[in-house]
């Protein structure tokens, strides 16, 4: 682990800071990116520090496991998922970091809530 994610983890509250990415359909890149920081704070042993979770803006996935691609990316790293798409709710404010990666979800969000 570098110093600088070693900073990150060191600075975690009792409580712990919550972390919930959001997407469009919430089978791709945000299934990917939970269960890889999941890991992440599972070979540093401070699971129990930090609760993470991801969502979609829409609902056109519901249910559904990530795209196979996702799952086979996953798998060529070591990482498992038992992930099923959701679509983001109001609680989505209770997390400490919310990463979205394009702006469009940004804006899509601040309009819903």
């Amino acid at each position: 682990m570098t110093e600088k994610q070693r900073w990150k983890f060191a600075n975690v509250s009792e409580r712990g800071p919550y972390i919930k990415d959001e997407m469009n359909g919430n089978i791709c890149r945000s299934p990917i990116a939970e269960a890889v920081f999941r890991k992440l704070v599972t070979d540093e042993k401070v699971e129990n520090k930090w609760m993470t979770d991801s969502a979609a803006v829409s609902d056109w996935n519901v249910g559904r496991s990530p795209d196979a691609r996702a799952l086979s990316c996953l798998r060529n790293h070591g990482i498992e998922t038992a992930h099923k798409a959701r679509q983001v709710e109001e609680s989505i404010f209770s997390f400490s970091f919310i990463p979205m990666l394009c702006l469009a979800l940004i804006i899509t969000i601040t309009k819903v809530f």
